[in-house]
């Protein structure tokens, strides 16, 4: 019988070995850094709370961005958006503004880490629309090598909500 210790053990390697080889969005791969590690871990802590939402990781989401089968919806708040955003997102308040322009497209909810929106899009599931939730937020799309926006420019600068949160691979730019 195996004991709750083991149990954690396993469930933290599992994390690791999840994030073994993150992309950095060039086709290279890097060895996982403790702060991806800790994202997974923060990440799947936070799950509990929205235990029946689907998750999509960054890497399918990348590799979908430009389709018009996603809308990403960034539910975190303005002072974090003025900092940047994924490519093509728009915000909780604009998503809901025009939530008939949704054709068959899938919701792709994210905030820091993945907890704001996963509890977003579990109301969004309730009222029978078709919502994900980003795997590890947006911590968790710079770690898979995905690009930030400001202004249409790319930048390496994000609002990180909080010192708990700073958790960006090495040349990103944390703003609190």
């Amino acid at each position: 019988m195996r004991s709750r210790k083991q149990d954690c053990i396993k469930l933290w390697l599992g994390c690791a070995v999840g994030l073994l080889c993150v992309g950095d969005g060039g086709g290279q791969t890097n060895t996982t850094s403790v702060s991806a590690v800790a994202v997974a871990r923060m990440y799947k802590q936070y799950q509990r709370k929205f235990i029946d939402v689907p998750e999509i990781s960054p890497r399918s989401v990348l590799a979908l961005i430009g389709s018009s089968k996603i809308i990403l919806v960034d539910v975190r708040s303005r002072k974090e958006q003025s900092v940047s955003m994924l490519p093509g997102a728009i915000t909780r308040k604009q998503f809901e503004s025009r939530p008939d322009s949704l054709d068959d497209r899938t919701i792709v909810a994210y905030c820091t880490i993945g907890y704001r929106s996963g509890l977003y899009a579990k109301q969004l599931r309730k009222q029978g629309l078709n919502a994900q939730n980003l795997e590890g937020g947006i911590l968790g799309w710079a770690h898979a090598g995905g690009r930030v926006v400001h202004a249409g420019e790319d930048t390496k600068r994000i609002h990180v909500y909080g010192k708990k949160w700073d958790l960006l691979p090495a040349g990103y730019e944390s703003v609190r």
